[in-house]
């Protein structure tokens, strides 16, 4: 009797999976199909087992699954999907080599091709076969740029107009067209509707940077010098410095070769800090100042400095790493400081100088973002990741994590991926959110889009592509699928 209703166990569930298998197949059935977003527009890559396709937020393929590599090209001002860009490589001659002494022969190929094949949103083929070309769009525009040669194609598809110019390549700057020249630098700037509005010569674009609704733009000048300028291109600070770093709203900070730096207050055109001999600036915020001080040994010291009565909060010498703490919502806004001695201790000090949190030897920040911290206490050892406040708080969590990271996509986002190993060994992933809550648990973590290999899991705050249970494909961000598919093969390959 025990037997025989094992055996109708074992039947029952070989039936249940079966059921589930077939209903898991291709797209799923209206009650898991998932809107992810009311803009219809939107597509994903999605990009498993070496095929790829595109899919749109109902679950439906534009592009069915298929070996060549396909990107997404959005509007550079809007970031709407607008086309699919298809990659096919064509392997060039076969060369033959040996290793050594080796009697093994091997081969690689020579002078690799890439065609390349671009489609609109709906999965309409507007160009096949373009050799080494790849493309960018902004309104109604679409830039052909053809690799090894400058020559750019400008199609307006509004009219269906196609016009080149000699520009070696072209740059994006809010809702402008920058067209460059690089032999004799010259930028040609162009509006959304490309008509012609300003030439800069002596300057290539690099890139810009918006504040408060002002846009600054870094150019390159003589003998690759970076030069500021404001949003109608007037000249802020000349090209004699190396790097540019807007911070804390209104303040830039430029730096040279020779350990000198100079912060300008954009708003006023004030030089609030002169460049000094040997003197390095790491921050400013208008009242206090992190300096590093070289002496004639090289050694450095690091003072933050209270601008107002100069009087140091503190000072520290014999500093191995220092790394600026920022708010990833306003880039431009420093939250504080991680700072590493040489004997590896280490603390987290707010901009005051106050010391948040006093970490030991060998402890390891493994990310920050605007709300929280994620910090191992001892790197050499297999001990859990631990996540605090920016005032220092422990925020508790649920398991045992190695790895907190956060997520980004064109930018961080209010999550956090938690890696953790179960009992079978296989590694696992949980979608956080910043107070340690687990939004969406037991994902597995080999999964990749868009060929992005920093972050195996990806989330843009719509969807979360990843596998779960005999199921792989995508989720919103409660963990409702919008497109999934099986992956069962045996019991076993569940977890």
């Amino acid at each position: 009797m025990h037997n025989r209703n094992k055996n109708l166990l074992l039947y029952l569930c070989c039936l249940f999976s079966l059921s589930i298998l077939l209903c898991s197949c291709g797209r799923p059935d209206d009650t898991q199909t998932i809107t992810a977003e009311e803009n219809q527009n939107r597509l994903y890559i999605y990009a498993v087992n070496g095929q790829w396709s595109v899919l749109n937020t109902e679950g439906e393929f534009i592009i069915p699954p298929q070996p060549n590599e396909l990107q997404l090209i959005c509007d550079r001002y809007t970031n709407e999907p607008r086309y699919i860009h298809m990659t096919k490589p064509i392997a060039g001659e076969k060369i033959p080599y040996t290793i050594g002494d080796s009697d093994k022969v091997y081969h690689y190929y020579e002078n690799n091709r890439f065609l390349y094949d671009i489609y609109d949103a709906r999965g309409n083929l507007l160009y096949e076969n373009l050799e080494n070309t790849y493309c960018n769009t902004m309104g109604d525009f679409l830039i052909l740029t053809k690799e090894g040669e400058a020559l750019i194609t400008i199609v307006n598809r509004k009219t269906g107009e196609e016009t080149t110019t000699d520009a070696d390549w072209v740059s994006f700057c809010g809702n402008l067209f920058v067209f460059n020249w690089e032999d004799e630098p010259c930028a040609r700037v162009y509006d959304q509707d490309m008509q012609f509005l300003k030439e800069i010569p002596g300057y290539v674009f690099h890139y810009s940077r918006e504040q408060d609704g002002k846009r600054y733009l870094v150019m390159i000048g003589e003998n690759d010098r970076m030069a500021l300028f404001d949003n109608d291109f007037n000249l802020l600070l000349p090209a004699e410095y190396a790097y540019f770093e807007q911070i804390n709203g209104d303040f830039v900070l430029a730096r040279n070769a020779n350990h000198q730096s100079v912060v300008m207050n954009l708003d006023t055109g004030e030089i609030v800090l002169p460049p000094e001999k040997n003197r390095d600036i790491y921050y400013c915020d208008g009242e206090m100042v992190l300096y590093v001080l070289y002496d004639e040994a090289g050694q450095r010291t690091f003072q933050l400095v209270n601008l107002k009565d100069e009087s140091k909060t503190w000072t520290a010498p014999n500093i191995q790493t220092i790394r600026l703490i920022r708010n990833y919502e306003q880039e431009d806004t420093t939250l504080g400081f991680y700072i590493e001695a040489a004997n590896s201790e280490a603390m987290i000090v707010n901009t005051q100088g106050e010391v948040i949190l006093d970490l030991p030897a060998q402890s390891w920040v493994e990310d920050v973002s605007e709300n929280v911290i994620a910090i191992k206490h001892n790197r050499m050892e297999n001990r859990p990741v631990k996540l605090y406040t920016r005032n220092g708080k422990e925020i508790p969590l649920e398991k045992n994590y190695y790895q907190i990271r956060t997520l980004w996509h064109q930018g961080p986002l209010p999550y956090l991926a938690a890696y953790y190993e179960t009992p079978q060994g296989a590694n696992h992933i949980d979608l956080l959110d910043e107070n340690g809550r687990i939004l969406i648990e037991n994902l597995w973590e080999n999964i990749t889009l868009e060929n992005d290999d920093i972050l195996p899991f990806f989330c843009d705050g719509y969807r979360v592509l990843g596998r779960r249970g005999f199921s792989q494909g995508m989720m919103d961000i409660q963990g409702n699928w919008i497109y999934k598919e099986s992956v069962f093969d045996s019991f076993a390959n569940d977890y």
